[in-house]
C-alpha cells in the first residue's frame, strides 16, 4: 500500500530509503535534493525505529540538542541494537548506545 505523506508526517527515528537525482553536496552529512523518500514500515524497520527513538530520548538533555545516527546494528543473538551516534555540536567523536531489542531499555552508553 502506498500512502503519500507530507514532510510533517515524518517522525524522528523512522527508517527511510531515499532516492535523489543529481549530485550529493560535499558536506557532513552529505546533502541532496530528495526525489522520493520511502518510509519502511516492515516489523524489522519499526523495531529499529523504536530502538533509535529510545536512544535519542535517552541522550537528549534539551530540545535544542541534535544528534546524527551513523549506524544501527541489530545483534539478535545478544538481543540488542548497537547505535553509533554523534552530537551535531561535536563532530569530532561518536559514541555507542546499546538498546535491548525487546524492551527498548538503554543498557549502556560508551
Amino acid at each position: 500500500m502506498i500512502l503519500h505523506l507530507d514532510f510533517s508526517d515524518l517522525e524522528i527515528g523512522m527508517k527511510v530509503k531515499p532516492w535523489h537525482r543529481g549530485g550529493v553536496k560535499k558536506s557532513f552529512p552529505g546533502k541532496a535534493e530528495a526525489e522520493l523518500i520511502l518510509v519502511l514500515t516492515d516489523e524489522k524497520s519499526l523495531a529499529e525505529q523504536r530502538a533509535v527513538t529510545a536512544a535519542l530520548d535517552h541522550v537528549s538533555k534539551a530540545e535544542s540538542q541534535r544528534f546524527m545516527v551513523l549506524e544501527v546494528v541489530h545483534l539478535p543473538l545478544e538481543h540488542v541494537y548497537t547505535i553509533e551516534m554523534m552530537n551535531r555540536s561535536n563532530l569530532d567523536s561518536s559514541f555507542m548506545v546499546t538498546v535491548e531489542d525487546l524492551t527498548d531499555e538503554i543498557l549502556y552508553i560508551k
